[in-house]
């Protein structure tokens, strides 16, 4: 149908359900429209490719995960994708369409006014610092691919696409997003312009990270506040050489005054060693937002400007001699004061895609420890490496997660938490041997200074071991026996042990609140340090202990702002064992970085994961309980994608994703497997349920209810402050709501607001209708992380009385999320009964519905990467069918870094 080699032909065409308008770019690999979207009525970017690019098959499977992953990025100066597809033999990627232009065209030849040129830079770092967060790279970021909006927002393009064309050797294979209605900047521009901004590893042709962004961020900064490209050359070869070669001219000498602090940035941008440069972009845009806000408020110090006259010249030389001696002199003064303004920027240690956290370094700094993923087994094992260059080594082989290693003071043993045999804690050689068993249970082992004892956590009953929820603090013999414990009123999460192994320091809750005390190991009172206090006077409420640092008497933590979680630390008296001073915040990136080591060196290792949320399907009989398949993604997870419902029929499923920057409802057609969404706006939705065919989906926005339909159009407002859905009758007349403390019903012709359940004493959450409407299963908290199922007999919409109400399970441990078999004859739920988050289903009569059996275990999730609980925003969902099990499901990510604290004291 596509014919490329006649550009304009397609205009007027249809494509799937995109109408072509205009060309917007061309290149090598395809041609790019601007198109009306059918669906949903408003302009998209159509990127279409020849089939030769993707010709190979390999090379296209990498290309649609490569698209994929960048449509889970969700932020405003991302352009976002919408969807990749295929019609009539044309693989086409439908994008947001921006109206602007490119920074190139914007700049043409000419240096960008310096507070605008911060603007866009901010803006540009705080693009890629989220989709590094996401372990995504661009690979191709120059200014062809930075559009400008009329409002000055700007817009980074061809994330995903980079890959697919980074070795290729000519830049017109490249698609251009939106038309290029400008001059290029140099003669060569359409051949040059791809290489003028490459990193030094990327010339080369080594394996590239996020730096490598970073580098070529700095090359367009640079030419934003220069007007010039930092390397060129008369060809692609002489480009490169100089990038592998040269250092860019000094700002100050391109014939613009340049603030000094910027120029300093570029510099640290643009080194040849990627760990010399700027480790994370999260701190690039924070040193750049520095600059801005000085900038606005008249304070920068200005570089000078290249001579252009002899007198000129001659003052010059006096003032270089002058800041020689100054120099002199600031040297000698930084020799006595040695302290720096910043703490030290951190090195990534590893680069897998998978999950590497947990991180323990020896006392000596020589090991780190950490448990990974990375075999590809699905589950965690523990690996060693020696530092700074070792290659990792697998320490653990089994099939469970092994995690949480600690080291013993000389380095030669590592105690670790196991998952295999019902769970426990293991000691094992640091370099490989035997691994003892010295415990049949417990979490966050760590070894005494002196060696012979080892603290750990031992979960209360029913707490998620993959969460390390509450429990209870003892101390056990490294060698194993009978385990002794401490400070029996705190609910304990945490644990370190002090310099001289008289203390320990736990971190835990009591009266309501996260906090840290200092407990004698020998079994006194504990003390409280006021770290809660502490914290919440600048206003630091969500935080997490990591460890103490023996050389600084500091206690290191993770805190959470603005969407990131970095790592702080906060003084502590050996005196009074109460916080002497400040919490000081020692990592900057995005992402969350926590579980931070120390090491009696000085440094310290911390983990930066990511979490997302996937939805899953495995086939199953669904009357039966009986798993028939693998376990298969239904959507991407590199966004969030929760709360999944489907309509009636079972062809639709409905959920909400945060991939367009908030939560929005979408709409999966499962026979053939596309997406679009039901709603878009400016505020977030949850809890979608759809009607028998998926043609009316109702939702909330906050405790509001809206009623949005395919064939009306738009939402209405249904209800107010009612609640929060949790089902919709199969007739479609009625919806089942949560309220504060009871379960309500709302009929959606009459707005008829009705009382279905209440309890004299417990709150009860999760609700729904059997299919024939005649019974409701719901659940009733009983108590702190207690609940139990629940079933009742309706009566039209009136409910048996509480004495008549049937218990599916006991109140032991959570259950949530109910839901019945299509038979009516099974119910499905989740169940923390075995200290992981599960899906378990049990047996009713048919007539009675009273619980026929044991529980059955339908389908485990004992992993710490891939979990049901700890989402990160709201619970999971399941939805059952005759023939498929559909949840969200958390899925973890990260990598090790480290820093050293000791040149930050």
């Amino acid at each position: 149908m596509m014919i490329h080699d006649s550009l304009n032909v397609m205009i007027g065409k249809t494509v799937a359900h995109f109408v072509i308008l205009e060309k917007l770019g061309e290149g090598g690999m395809g041609v790019v429209y601007k198109a009306r979207d059918l669906h949903l009525d408003r302009f998209v970017a159509l990127k279409t490719l020849l089939p030769g690019a993707v010709a190979n098959p390999d090379r296209k499977r990498r290309f649609v995960q490569e698209a994929k992953a960048a449509s889970a990025l969700n932020h405003p100066n991302i352009i976002h994708v919408y969807d990749i597809d295929e019609a009539d033999g044309v693989l086409f990627i439908a994008m947001e369409y921006v109206a602007g232009r490119t920074l190139n065209c914007l700049s043409g030849r000419s240096r960008l006014p310096l507070q605008e040129a911060l603007r866009y830079a901010v803006q540009i770092a705080d693009a890629l610092a989220a989709a590094h967060a996401a372990g995504i790279v661009h690979r191709d970021l120059k200014p062809s691919n930075l559009i400008v909006t009329g409002q000055g927002m700007v817009k980074v393009l061809d994330f995903g696409l980079a890959k697919l064309v980074e070795r290729e050797t000519d830049e017109s294979l490249v698609t251009k997003t939106i038309a290029q209605d400008c001059a290029p900047i140099t003669q060569e521009g359409a051949i040059v312009g791809t290489f003028a901004y490459m990193s030094p590893e990327q010339a080369e042709g080594k394996k590239l990270d996020s730096r490598s962004d970073i580098f070529s961020f700095g090359l367009v900064l640079y030419e934003m506040v220069t007007g010039l490209r930092a390397f060129s050359g008369a060809t692609p070869m002489a480009t490169l050489t100089a990038i592998l070669r040269d250092e860019p001219k000094a700002l100050g000498e391109t014939g613009e005054p340049v603030p000094a602090e910027l120029e300093r940035i570029i510099g640290r941008c643009l080194r040849k060693n990627p760990a010399r440069r700027f480790q994370h972009m999260e701190d690039l845009k924070v040193a750049l937002e520095e600059v801005k806000e000085e900038s606005e408020s008249g304070n920068l110090t200005v570089s000078p400007v290249a001579a252009k006259s002899s007198r000129r010249t001659a003052l010059m030389l006096t003032v270089s001699a002058a800041a020689l001696l100054i120099g002199v002199f600031g040297a000698w003064w930084m020799m006595k004061s040695p302290k720096p303004a910043l703490p030290p920027a951190p090195t990534q240690l590893t680069f897998d895609s998978g999950l590497d956290t947990d991180p323990a370094l020896s006392p000596d700094g020589r090991f780190l420890a950490y448990a990974s993923d990375r075999a590809g087994n699905g589950d965690l094992d523990l690996w060693v490496r020696q530092l700074p260059n070792g290659e990792p080594v697998a320490l653990t082989h089994n099939t469970a997660d092994d995690l949480e290693p600690s080291f013993s003071p000389d380095g030669s043993r590592i105690v670790f938490r196991s998952n295999r045999d019902g769970g426990g804690l293991y000691v094992v050689p640091t370099l490989g041997g035997v691994e003892r068993r010295i415990s049949h249970e417990g979490t966050r082992p760590r070894f005494s200074p002196d060696g012979n004892w080892i603290a750990y956590i031992l979960p209360n009953r029913g707490a998620l071991n993959a969460l390390n929820t509450a429990g209870r603090l003892f101390v056990i013999p490294s060698t194993g026996g009978q385990p002794k414990q401490l400070a029996p009123g705190i609910d304990a999460y945490r644990v370190a042990w002090t310099r001289d192994g008289k203390q320990l320091v736990l971190y835990g809750s009591a009266e309501g609140g996260a906090n840290c005390w200092i407990v004698p190991a020998d079994g006194g009172a504990a003390v409280d340090t006021g770290i809660r206090a502490a914290l919440a006077r600048h206003a630091i409420t969500q935080w997490a202990f990591s460890d103490w640092n023996p050389e600084t008497n500091q206690m290191l933590f993770s805190a959470s702002r603005r969407e990131a979680s970095n790592i702080w630390r906060i003084p502590i008296s050996l005196k009074t064992w109460r916080i002497a001073g400040d919490p000081e915040r020692v990592t900057f990136g995005a992402g969350t970085q926590e579980a931070a080591s120390a090491s009696g060196v000085g440094s310290v290792a911390f983990a930066n994961t990511t979490l997302t949320s996937g939805i899953w399907s495995v086939p199953v009989d669904g009357n039966q309980a009986k798993v028939k398949g693998e376990i298969r993604p239904l959507t991407q997870t590199g966004a969030l994608n929760i709360a999944p419902a489907l309509s009636g029929d079972s062809t639709k499923m409905v959920f909400s994703s945060n991939r367009s920057g908030h939560l929005e409802i979408w709409m999966r057609d499962l026979p053939q497997k596309t997406e679009i969404p039901v709603t878009s706006s400016a505020s977030d939705k949850r809890w979608p349920k759809a009607n028998q065919d998926g043609s009316e989906v109702v939702y909330n926005e906050g405790r509001d209810v809206f009623l949005a339909s395919q064939k009306h159009g738009g939402a209405e407002k249904i209800c107010e402050d009612c609640g929060i859905l949790l089902d919709w009758s199969s007739d479609g007349q009625n919806l089942l709501l949560m309220g504060r403390t009871d379960t309500v019903s709302l009929n959606i012709l009459t707005k008829e607001h009705k009382v279905l359940l209440k309890h004299s004493k417990y709150p009860l959450n999760h609700a729904s209708f059997s299919p024939d409407r005649h019974w409701i299963a719901f659940v009733m908290r009983n108590g702190p992380a207690k609940t139990s199922i629940m079933v009742s007999r309706l009566n039209g919409l009136t409910a048996a009385p509480e004495s008549e109400w049937i218990a599916v399970t006991d109140a032991a441990t959570w259950h949530d999320k109910v839901e019945w078999a299509p038979n009516g004859n099974l119910l499905y739920f989740t169940s923390d009964q075995e200290g992981f988050r599960c899906i378990w289903a049990r047996r009713l009569d048919p007539g009675t519905k009273k619980p026929v059996g044991p529980e059955i275990p339908v389908y485990h999730f004992h992993e710490t990467r891939r979990s049901l609980a700890g989402l990160p925003i709201g619970p999971v969902e399941i939805c059952v069918t005759g023939d498929k099990l559909i949840f969200n499901l958390g899925d973890r990510s990260g990598n090790i870094w480290l820093m050293n604290l000791a040149e930050f004291p």
